[in-house]
C-alpha cells in the first residue's frame, strides 16, 4: 500500500459545478481521531484510483453542524445560514463515505443529528458506502442502526456493500495480510460505489422523482 503521492482532503475545492464530488464524512466529534485517519485513507483510495472523482472531507469534529432543533424550520434562523455551507457542499456530491465509530452499540449522536439536519435533499437518491470502525471487535451495530433509521426522509441510497473495519488502531498500516484483506475490500467497495453514482444520476435527472409532492418518506 505505499503511496505515491500525498493527497490532503482540504486541499482547495474547485466550484465547476461539472466535478464529480465524493464526499467522506468522518462521524467522530473527537478531534485526531481514528474516524478522521481512516477517512483520510478512503480519501487517498478515491484520489488514487479514480481520478475523474474528487474526493472531500467533512470531520464533524470541526464542520459547523448545528445541532437540530424546531427553530431551523424558519428560514430567516441564523443557525441555518451557519448550516448552509455544509449543506450546499453535500448537495454538489454525487455519493457519500459515512465513517462510523461504534459508541456503546451505537452511532455517535453528532452523525444522527447530520442526518437530521439534511432536510433540503442534499442526500436524495444519492449512494452511500458505510464504514464502521471499532476500538474492538464491533463495529457492526451502526451499520445496521443507519440502514434502518437515517434514510427515510433524507433518501439516502446504501449501496449492499459495507466495510466493518475492528481493531481500529492496527488497520491499514502496516502491509500486514489482514490490512491487505481490508485494503482489498474497501478498494472493492469504493469501485461498486463508483458504479452505484453513475447509475443513479440518471434517476435524479428522470420526471419521476417529485420530492414536493411527496417530501417525506411512509
Amino acid at each position: 500500500m505505499e503511496r505515491n503521492h500525498m493527497f490532503s482532503p482540504f486541499s482547495p475545492l474547485s466550484d465547476d459545478p461539472d466535478t464529480d464530488r465524493v464526499i467522506i464524512v468522518s462521524g467522530s466529534p473527537r478531534r485526531g481521531s481514528q474516524s478522521r485517519r481512516i477517512a483520510e485513507e478512503v480519501a487517498w483510495r478515491v484520489a488514487n484510483e479514480s481520478p475523474e472523482w474528487v474526493p472531500e472531507l467533512i470531520d464533524l469534529a470541526e464542520a459547523t453542524v448545528p445541532v437540530w432543533d424546531e427553530s431551523l424550520q424558519d428560514p430567516d434562523s441564523t443557525t441555518t445560514e451557519t448550516w448552509l455551507a455544509t449543506s450546499r457542499r453535500l448537495a454538489r456530491a454525487s455519493a457519500f463515505v459515512f465513517v462510523v465509530p461504534e459508541w456503546s452499540g451505537m452511532a455517535p449522536p453528532c452523525l444522527k443529528n447530520l442526518f437530521l439536519m439534511c432536510n433540503r435533499n442534499e442526500l436524495a437518491h444519492k449512494p452511500a458506502l458505510l464504514v464502521g470502525i471499532s476500538a474492538g471487535a464491533g463495529g457492526s451495530y451502526p451499520i445496521s442502526e443507519l440502514r434502518a433509521s437515517s434514510y427515510k426522509n433524507t433518501r439516502v441510497i446504501y449501496i449492499p456493500d459495507h466495510v466493518v473495519i475492528r481493531h481500529v488502531g492496527d488497520a491499514l498500516r502496516d502491509p500486514i495480510p489482514e490490512s491487505e484483506h481490508l485494503d482489498a475490500r474497501l478498494r472493492y467497495s469504493l469501485a461498486m460505489l463508483r458504479q452505484y453514482a453513475i447509475a443513479l444520476r440518471s434517476v435524479r435527472q428522470s420526471r419521476v422523482v417529485d420530492l414536493e409532492t411527496y417530501p417525506f418518506g411512509m
